[in-house]
């Protein structure tokens, strides 16, 4: 009931009936947000929407580094210390301010207890932490159309706050028009501790994470989209892990995450492994190598024919001891 009065108040009716569907990754895939390739990798995911209500083990996921599988130690990110800052682009019309303002309130009731929430508008005024949902609601409503337009220096306030946090995890979400055109690529959001995710408007925008950033952009082509693309975030906030495994050589190339489900496909990305950039880049999974196959055997087969090789040496001369001996046993009964 809550959410639904809240929706109505804060997008108009017509927007939110006519809301067309969001052209995004699907919430129920499994999507890397950030790798780091050094001495071992260190990969920053969030697990399919179907799994939230599970804690993954390390048991639970399968990880390969150029085809060979890796030992993985598994974490998850509890959103209950969660600290985020919200950068809100509050030159557009009032129109597209409410439907800002709702997509935030939304994540607001989304995000458990225990989560902090400060809001930035286009001018760089920055809010103080609040709880969520009502005092960060209530910060959110407070937000007004203006024409100062600052965004830059709002998304700079907000990185260095977070830097400053004293949260162990904070993510920070950026929500406007236009964005790719009007903002310097996002750095500093390391993946031990900080998200971001930038809500763009208009086309473009893979380029507003830098290589030191974790987080994903998602561009949407009118401002009624911003909601569901809002909505994908919260899902990832609540369901994010660390995974970190070691690297077999300093040449290694690829990486693959896999997350089988019983009942149904495994969910599974491969990237590629950079030491000078967090963005993960899809490259083609590298198969193990077929062991044997140029004498078209079998794992193991080798090592079947050696051991009977190796039992024919010891049992051929004890087979032949016993039947001198049988034939010694003969000669004796007939002397007799």
């Amino acid at each position: 009931m809550l959410v639904g009065l809240l929706s109505w108040w804060l997008v108009p009716p017509a927007t939110a009936a006519s809301l067309p569907l969001l052209d995004v990754d699907p919430l129920d895939e499994l999507e890397i947000l950030a790798v780091r390739a050094d001495d071992r990798a260190q990969v920053l995911f969030a697990a399919p929407a179907r799994l939230m209500t599970q804690t993954l083990t390390s048991d639970d996921v399968v990880v390969t580094v150029d085809g060979a599988q890796q030992p993985v130690r598994l974490q998850r990110l509890s959103a209950t210390d969660l600290e985020l800052a919200v950068v809100v682009d509050t030159t557009v019309s009032e129109e597209d301010l409410r439907a800002l303002q709702s997509a935030v309130v939304e994540l607001a009731l989304d995000l458990p207890p225990g989560a902090t929430m400060r809001v930035i508008d286009a001018t760089g005024t920055v809010s103080e932490p609040a709880p969520v949902p009502g005092p960060a609601i209530a910060q959110v409503q407070q937000l007004q159309v203006g024409s100062d337009d600052n965004i830059q220096r709002a998304v700079d306030r907000a990185t260095t706050l977070l830097g400053q946090s004293p949260q162990d995890r904070t993510a920070l979400l950026v929500v406007g028009r236009d964005l790719a055109d009007r903002l310097e690529p996002i750095e500093d959001t390391p993946l031990e501790s900080t998200v971001a995710y930038v809500v763009t408007v208009g086309t473009g925008g893979d380029e507003l994470l830098g290589p030191t950033a974790s987080g994903t952009v998602l561009p949407v082509d009118q401002v009624a989209r911003v909601l569901p693309a809002v909505d994908e975030m919260s899902v990832d906030l609540r369901n994010l892990y660390r995974a970190e495994v070691p690297l077999p050589g300093p040449d290694a190339a690829t990486l693959t995450l896999a997350i089988p489900a019983a009942g149904q496909d495994a969910a599974d990305r491969t990237v590629a492994l950079d030491a000078d950039t967090l963005r993960p880049v899809d490259a083609d999974p590298v198969q193990p190598p077929a062991p044997d196959d140029a004498a078209g055997t079998v794992p193991g087969e080798h090592a079947v024919e050696r051991t009977e090789i190796n039992l024919g040496r010891v049992l051929a001369p004890l087979l032949l001891a016993g039947a001198a001996l049988a034939v010694v046993a003969v000669l004796w009964l007939l002397a007799q």
